[in-house]
């Protein structure tokens, strides 16, 4: 992982927005119709990717400082949504979007809050969560 221009608080940013614009598409729907709906389906999947990079791209200081928020996990799955396209195992999708991406965003919130990201420059915080955004080997993505 490296972080590029504008530096990891860009980065956290970035995921911070795509989890809200989740939790909007989301609404206080369930399971069955993000089951029915295509078009939320592409919405989550695509905002999932772009968590995904992001968390790709922090930098390896940060990532070590934070290890309680699995980085490459995040990072995997968004390697999976996009290579393994054929493959996405919608309940998986779900899980990640109802259980990991809350934990998630409280994580990033309290790293947020603290004083600002500037490039080279990150802050240090207490592990304690176990989030864990991994699609199921056994049944695609």
């Amino acid at each position: 992982m490296k972080a590029g221009p504008g530096g990891d608080a860009v980065y956290l940013e970035s995921m911070r927005e795509a989890m809200a614009r989740i939790r909007r598409y989301v609404g206080r729907k369930r399971r069955a119709a993000f089951l029915a709906d295509l078009q939320l389906q592409d919405a989550l999947i695509r905002n999932l990717e772009v968590i995904g990079e992001a968390a790709a791209r922090v930098s390896r200081d940060l990532a070590s400082r934070h290890p309680a928020i699995p980085w490459r996990d995040i990072a995997g799955m968004r390697h999976r949504l996009i290579h393994g396209y054929l493959k996405v195992n919608l309940d998986t999708v779900w899980q990640a979007v109802e259980r990991d991406l809350p934990r998630l965003a409280r994580q990033l919130d309290r790293l947020l809050a603290g004083p600002p990201l500037a490039r080279g420059q990150q802050k240090s915080q207490p592990s304690g969560s176990s989030l864990r955004i991994r699609p199921s080997r056994s049944r695609g993505l």
